[in-house]
């Protein structure tokens, strides 16, 4: 299944463009964290739940905290969530003499 036809079930969405534009936003994010110029497959998970979370965001975008103290809900939104951080963390690529070195492989 492709990240498009995934994020159109996980949403409800069939703005094709939209859902697009999110996809290859988190795969530049992940790409930048981890010093990547190539997406490998494990990092597919993340750049996923990483455009769902930009997905379901939109509208209150800049929020950090919220609270309603008379219905008792409290929101909060992370950069990134744990778990994305987690998962790219392990596929960051150290740079060594201030580079970063990359197999030219997509393994």
């Amino acid at each position: 299944m492709s990240d498009l036809e995934y994020l159109k079930i996980m949403t409800g969405c069939d703005n094709t463009a939209l859902l697009a534009a999110l996809i290859e936003e988190a795969e530049l994010r992940i790409l930048a964290i981890t010093g990547r110029t190539l997406l490998i497959q494990a990092l597919v998970p993340a750049v996923r739940e990483l455009a769902l979370c930009a997905y379901n965001r939109m509208g209150s975008e800049g929020m950090s905290t919220r609270s309603d103290g008379e219905v008792g809900i409290s929101s909060a939104f992370e950069d990134i969530p744990k778990t994305v951080e987690q998962a790219v963390a392990r596929y960051r690529l150290a740079r060594v003499g201030g580079a970063y070195h990359e197999t030219t492989s997509a393994g």
